[in-house]
């Protein structure tokens, strides 16, 4: 797993992270199957809006980018879609907050 921060002189704070893979267990890959059938109406409900496109088969990232100073664009690649977001700050530290509440 890669993560990575950047900030230009001039751009917006950004935050990626890129999983990549080159072989997984036959129920890794069953699971991912059975969870990629509910992205689509998952990513609906949180607002996301979804393109189809092929991106690399064995890797999965995200970035999320300070678009103004109270909203985020949070962007998803997938092996076979694009999903991306622009959500107010506030409502991403409020579901990290609730899912950290949730693990501990």
């Amino acid at each position: 797993m890669k993560a990575t921060t950047a900030y230009l002189n001039g751009s917006k704070p950004e935050l990626k992270a890129k999983v990549q893979w080159n072989r997984i267990s036959e129920y890794m890959a069953e699971i991912g199957k059975r969870i990629e059938r509910y992205i689509p109406g998952v990513a609906f409900l949180y607002g996301f809006s979804q393109e189809n496109e092929r991106n690399p088969e064995q890797e999965v990232s995200a970035t999320v980018v300070a678009a103004w100073t109270d909203s985020v664009e949070v962007k998803i690649k997938l092996p076979e879609k694009n999903c991306r977001t622009q959500m107010p700050a506030r409502c991403l530290m409020h579901h990290c907050e609730q899912t950290t509440a949730a693990n501990m």
